[in-house]
């Protein structure tokens, strides 16, 4: 049986990112933890709309 490994994240932690999520949203903040299933927690998140706009999310669990 293979093993499931972690996710290659740990030098992201605590750095500003820039992530694209399913459906289309771009959202860019802190990353702050995750887990094996990729789910994401990112801190002073700002939801990216285009055109330059971007709207204050807080934290954020994707």
């Amino acid at each position: 049986m293979s093993r499931v490994s972690q996710p290659e994240l740990k030098k992201f932690m605590d750095r500003r990112c820039f992530l694209n999520l399913q459906g289309g949203r771009q959202v860019s903040g802190v990353l702050r933890g995750f887990d094996m299933f990729l789910n994401l927690v990112v801190d002073q998140a700002h939801e990216e709309l285009g055109g330059g706009q971007r709207k204050p999310c807080g934290m954020i669990v994707s």
